[in-house]
């Protein structure tokens, strides 16, 4: 038994001479001629009725397709040209999972950003603190610790004004961007816990306003899904998980509009970095803080996800 031709839709060059080899029933003929046995061409032109130069020519295509081999043999009466089936089966897959994912993946950079590694803070306003996934670092309320390099252990952060920054490399920007994505957890900042507390958390790129997002709650009364022992029930346990989206048409969250910022507006490659900034303004209507959650802590095991995909 022969081995199936296996071709995919990237395939194209193959599939297009497939599809022309097999639109000719003369050829589809020549092909079931081959089934039993090999033939040479001046064979099957008898046998098909058809001049040896047009059946000389269908077989090139076939050939040309990857249907049949011929081999040149030489006798004491001339040249003779025979033919071959060469595959008992042709599988095209119109859809690869496994390929559109590797497709998928080619096409965009994807950076997974630490929560407590911001390259800067402005104006933040206690009550703030950070906890590690083990232990509290330093004391609540120090706005200072946002200056220390055990900031970088931060699985869960709050203030209740300011922002803190982010900055992602352009470098292996090498194509025309088609969607930003930004996502991370995050909820209000209430003493203890408070579900019904509004806050305008807002997110600017590039120093550019893309939305703000009224969050009803700081949520608890149950457990954060990723909460570790020593974090106590009665504060602070989980929060929403935010999916931003900009594109060259205006700024989504959670698939509902936020803005009209669009990509060009952001002007991604005019500096070696893009600038994410989070946070609560000092003049917001809801002006109820936030917490940011990392891996270790509250309902999603993600720190802050930033995409570019092409």
């Amino acid at each position: 038994m022969l081995y199936p031709m296996k071709l995919t839709l990237d395939d194209d060059e193959k599939v297009l001479n497939l599809a022309k080899a097999l639109s000719s029933p003369i050829r589809i003929d020549i092909l079931k001629l081959l089934i039993f046995s090999s033939m040479s061409v001046k064979e099957i032109a008898l046998t098909l009725g058809q001049p040896i130069s047009s059946t000389a020519l269908n077989i090139n295509l076939l050939e040309q397709a990857g249907l049949l081999l011929t081999e040149v043999n030489y006798t004491t009466t001339g040249k003779t040209r025979t033919c071959y089936r060469s595959c008992d089966k042709i599988v095209i897959t119109l859809f690869d999972q496994l390929l559109e994912m590797q497709h998928e993946r080619s096409l965009k950079i994807e950076h997974n950003i630490p929560i407590g590694s911001f390259s800067t803070y402005e104006n933040i306003v206690a009550p703030c603190g950070i906890v590690s996934k083990s232990e509290r670092i330093g004391l609540d309320d120090d706005v200072s610790l946002f200056f220390s390099p055990r900031r970088n252990e931060a699985a869960l952060m709050w203030f209740s004004k300011g922002r803190v920054e982010y900055r992602v490399s352009t470098a292996d920007i090498k194509q025309t961007i088609k969607r930003l994505e930004l996502s991370f957890e995050a909820c209000s900042e209430a003493p203890l816990y408070n579900n019904d507390f509004k806050s305008d958390i807002t997110v600017w790129i590039n120093d550019m306003e893309i939305g703000t997002w009224v969050c009803p709650g700081d949520f608890g009364g149950r457990r954060g899904q990723f909460n570790p022992p020593f974090w106590p029930n009665t504060h602070t346990q989980y929060g929403i998980l935010t999916n931003w989206h900009i594109t060259d048409s205006g700024t989504t969250m959670n698939n509902q509009f936020m803005s009209y910022v669009n990509l060009k507006n952001l002007d991604i490659m005019s500096k070696p970095y893009v600038s994410v900034k989070i946070g609560v303004k000092h003049d917001a209507v809801h002006c109820g803080g936030i917490n940011i959650f990392g891996t270790d802590f509250g309902d999603y095991a993600q720190d802050i996800i930033f995409r570019i995909i092409f």
